[in-house]
């Protein structure tokens, strides 16, 4: 133990706090995670704009921004993406070495083990692989529904409710089903997908080309 603690405490990943009340031998130090020793990044993609965020190890936002760019599944767009990733990190004073990682977030049906978007009527794609923007990328990235990765952010920030129902009202309509913390995607993916149920027959055209899907009204 004492030698994982001491090469945690050289990669600066640990810090020792205050001594503690003795109880009979020597004081106890508390240890903690140096919350600023790494950080993750998201990229929220949407058809009309782009949010980059980035957190520390104790899930507190270190930066936000978001900038217009309408959505096209081109090069030309996924290299922009990567330029302006790039941009957010140095005006934020964000160091390359820290970033754990990208996570990358589509409005749409996405599986995970082929980065296959299936389905997003809001990016007007289905059975695309936008996978390009993650090409682009110089760190480590995964793809994930934008909904999924909300409804973990909520169940994170609630502190760890056994089990929660989120529901997603933003450019379209989605949700996210976890349980003891693991997102429940469904046997196709699908789980959620609440803006696509049908609540009124024949009713108002969803973008996804049926009718009366939630995500309509």
């Amino acid at each position: 133990v004492s030698t994982n603690l001491s090469e945690l405490m050289e990669e600066k990943l640990l810090s020792y706090g205050e001594p503690m009340a003795s109880t009979g031998g020597r004081k106890p130090r508390s240890i903690s995670v140096l919350a600023g020793a790494r950080f993750a990044a998201g990229i929220s993609v949407s058809d009309i704009e782009l949010r980059f965020v980035a957190i520390d190890l104790k899930f507190n936002e270190l930066a936000f921004e978001k900038t217009a760019l309408r959505f096209s599944d081109t090069d030309a767009y996924y290299g922009e993406v990567a330029a302006l990733f790039e941009a957010f990190l140095d005006k934020n004073s964000l160091s390359r070495q820290e970033l754990i990682g990208v996570g990358v977030t589509i409005p749409g049906v996405v599986r995970p083990d082929t980065d296959l978007v299936e389905f997003a009527p809001t990016l007007s794609i289905q059975n695309a692989t936008p996978s390009g923007i993650r090409s682009y990328l110089k760190y480590p990235s995964i793809l994930i529904n934008d909904a999924s990765a909300s409804g973990f952010a909520e169940w994170q920030h609630h502190g760890g409710t056994a089990n929660m129902v989120y529901l997603s009202i933003e450019r379209g309509v989605g949700g996210a089903i976890l349980t003891d913390g693991v997102n429940y995607s469904g046997d196709h993916y699908r789980s959620g997908e609440f803006g696509h149920m049908c609540i009124a027959p024949g009713g108002l055209l969803c973008r996804c080309g049926r009718r009366g899907c939630l995500e309509a009204y």
